[in-house]
């Protein structure tokens, strides 16, 4: 049996505590969380399933926001409709709607009111990492795979199914849409440009960090006719998703950003 979002992020929040103090237990936990020790044991282990009531108490205790809240009230409902012979409450029902945007496309285009998610690597990086063979739909799982902090973590995995770009299938968090890409092409904004600034950081780092073996820098110094530059636009674009039929296949094992670079060294305006 699959485990589902509210049965990671209990065990998340276990560890949490029992980091802070080793001698932290699951019957102190049970006991935090005003519910009995052998009914938390029982669900972690697949035996047992949270009625609507006390699902509601313990999100209340974890003080979960709206949308974390609406997260793990659905998973849990979603868990008891996967078992018919268990009985669904009707306070569930609101729970088990489905979201905004719950289908696989293909390309998703984001507005500029996404700027959350423009601005920031970890979001597409979220997104990608769970396409990897050994993906596991936990929060300490995917900070320390991107080496980010575990509450950046929950609050981007919150408002990736807020915006419905996240699912839930059988327990595994699933994007929607095949690729992402941005507002238009030919114009830029603040989060495209903070985004971009990220990237290049990133990129300097993995030139210091990583072995030769797993990246690749190139760069190419040329004097160009700047007439040609909306083509040659056009023809990094194609190239881009080139790359990604080429490498996006069979087992997925790792993360990679692909970042192409064509800018002026020479231009007469440029800042210094």
């Amino acid at each position: 049996m699959a485990w589902y979002f509210y049965k990671n992020y209990l065990l998340d929040c276990y560890q949490q505590k029992k980091s802070i103090n080793t001698r932290y237990s699951l019957r102190a936990y049970a006991r935090d969380l005003e519910i009995g020790h052998s009914t938390l044991i029982g669900v972690l282990k697949n035996k047992r399933y949270f009625s609507y009531k006390l699902a509601e108490k313990i999100s209340e205790k974890m003080r979960l926001n709206k949308n974390m809240k609406y997260l793990f009230l659905n998973s849990v409902a979603r868990e008891k409709k996967s078992n018919g012979n268990q009985k669904i409450e009707k306070e569930f029902f609101h729970y088990l709607k489905v979201q905004p945007n719950e289908h696989n496309g293909s390309t998703l285009k984001l507005s500029n009111q996404n700027g959350k998610i423009l601005s920031q690597w970890h979001y597409y990086a979220i997104l990608e990492l769970t396409l990897v063979s050994d993906f596991e739909s936990n929060a300490q799982w995917i900070a320390k795979r991107l080496n980010i902090n575990t509450e950046l973590v929950y609050e981007s995995i919150d408002h990736l199914f807020t915006l419905g770009l996240l699912k839930n299938i059988e327990g595994r968090w699933t994007k929607t849409f095949l690729h992402f890409t941005g507002p238009d092409k030919t114009t830029t904004n603040q989060y495209l440009r903070q985004r971009q600034l990220q990237i290049l950081q990133k990129s300097s780092l993995a030139l210091e960090k990583i072995s030769i073996e797993r990246r690749s820098h190139n760069a190419m110094t040329l004097a160009i006719n700047t007439d040609k530059l909306a083509i040659a636009k056009e023809e990094i674009r194609k190239f881009l998703f080139k790359m990604c039929e080429l490498l996006e296949v069979d087992e997925r094992k790792e993360v990679y950003e692909l970042q192409v670079s064509l800018f002026p060294l020479s231009a007469p305006n440029i800042d210094p």
